[in-house]
């Protein structure tokens, strides 16, 4: 039998079977309270649900009593002293040891600008904190209130589970972002959570902070990975928002090449140059090595992109032109464009303000990021008369679908139409 606990924790009370008493004393941070009940993290629920053997679990219904050894967790009463000799039973460690390293952040989700994810990565070590018994003169005089976003070891639940299944660390910092926000807005235990919670949030996220439909459909997937592989409950929205049928902002090749020509130093010029030439993405450019340019060949091979897929693409005589001059210049050894810290590549978020700043200084008055250059390439081929099915090899798109909306844009057909008004 399950028992939500006001202070987010679960009490779990065990009939019989021995073996489902071993298992859930291996549990991190598990506590073994009396003979047949045990206090775990939340975090930890699904573990128990479809993992330990001889265990049918199921959750208390209201009219069910709580045992009154679990009532210090509820808000109620002292704690109860543990029996002698329990804490050293084998299985009864109060405390895990250290995990492997996890990538998150070097910019943490509190330092996060505005509400959006951070995008940069590092290694940094997570590791289970001690969850000790309340002291009675606590139990007793601080009010009880519910755990507000993801403690640590939901943290490291959720990220084991992306993990697991080889989520981008970019997905593994967006989902962490949002199931935290969601959880801190909730205001009460995250098994307690229903689907309406759900979409109050959204509706905050639309109202209050300007969501587009892409991000709400983001944040829904987030919310829904935690509930339902890490808690084990079903969190369900029969109605996703309808995508935003946006169309790409495109530069023309003259306004490229102003902004290629107004970039500072012979490194930016090359991947502002590369970027166009290929239909890179940004996150490409950064994770570009030397040996993967065949000039030879005209290609540029880009690897792990989008989805963990390899492709090819095509190197330009320009382009390469611009990265040998800029090679053999500042001569780099790892990363075709390093960053600051010798052995790293540039951030994207350094790649993203050399092109701002280019963009400003060419006097270009269109609204765009670096992706711009991306929907240009795919633009240009399709009014040359490329194929549309070789445009989405060269993008790496998986859906010809999503290449398709370069049609909408794509100009060579569209401006040989005149206007009734004409009378032409």
């Amino acid at each position: 039998m399950a028992y939500p606990l006001t202070d987010g924790s679960v009490g779990i009370e065990v009939r019989h079977g021995q073996a489902a008493r071993l298992e859930l004393g291996s549990i991190p941070n598990a506590l073994h309270v009396r003979e047949n009940l045990w206090r775990i993290p939340s975090a930890f629920l699904a573990l128990v649900y479809a993992g330990v053997p001889g265990l049918d679990l199921r959750f208390a219904r209201d009219e069910d009593p709580l045992p009154a050894a679990f009532a210090p967790w509820n808000g109620e009463t002292e704690p109860p002293a543990i029996p002698r000799g329990e804490q050293n039973r084998p299985g009864m460690l109060r405390t895990a040891p250290t995990l492997v390293s996890v990538q998150t952040s070097s910019a943490s989700f509190a330092a996060a600008p505005s509400w959006s994810a951070p995008e940069a990565t590092e290694v940094s070590p997570v590791s289970f904190a001690t969850d000790p018994v309340p002291a009675a003169s606590e139990a007793a005089s601080a009010p009880r209130a519910p755990s507000f976003g993801l403690d640590r070891n939901g943290t490291i639940a959720l990220i084991s589970a992306m993990r697991a299944r080889k989520y981008s660390p970019r997905t593994v910092r967006a989902y962490s972002w949002y199931i935290d926000d969601f959880l801190r807005r909730l205001g009460k235990a995250p098994i307690q959570g229903t689907d309406a919670d759900l979409t109050a949030y959204l509706a905050y996220l639309e109202s209050e902070r300007g969501a587009a439909a892409a991000t709400l459909n983001l944040a829904i997937s987030a919310v829904r990975f935690f509930y339902i592989v890490v808690l084990g409950l079903p969190l369900t929205l029969r109605r996703r928002p309808k995508g935003d049928r946006r169309l790409p902002v495109v530069l023309s090749r003259d306004e490229i090449l102003r902004i290629a020509n107004a970039a500072a130093g012979l490194k930016h010029r090359a991947m502002i140059l590369l970027a166009y030439g290929g239909g890179l993405r940004v996150s490409e450019i950064v994770n570009l090595r030397l040996e993967d340019l065949d000039p030879g060949r005209h290609t540029l091979y880009i690897r792990a992109a989008k989805g963990r897929k390899d492709r090819y693409t095509l190197l330009s005589d320009i382009a390469w032109t611009a990265v040998e001059t800029y090679i053999r210049s500042e001569r780099p050894r790892a990363w075709l464009f390093e960053g600051r810290r010798p052995g790293y590549h540039m951030s994207i978020r350094a790649v993203q303000g050399v092109f701002y700043s280019a963009c400003r200084t060419a006097g270009i008055g269109k609204k765009v990021s670096i992706h711009a250059l991306r929907h240009s390439f795919a633009t240009h081929l399709l009014e040359s008369g490329t194929d549309l099915r070789y445009i989405q090899t060269l993008l790496g798109h998986s859906s010809p679908s999503t290449t398709a909306v370069y049609a909408h844009v794509a100009k060579k057909d569209f401006l040989r139409i005149s206007s009734p008004l004409d009378g032409k």
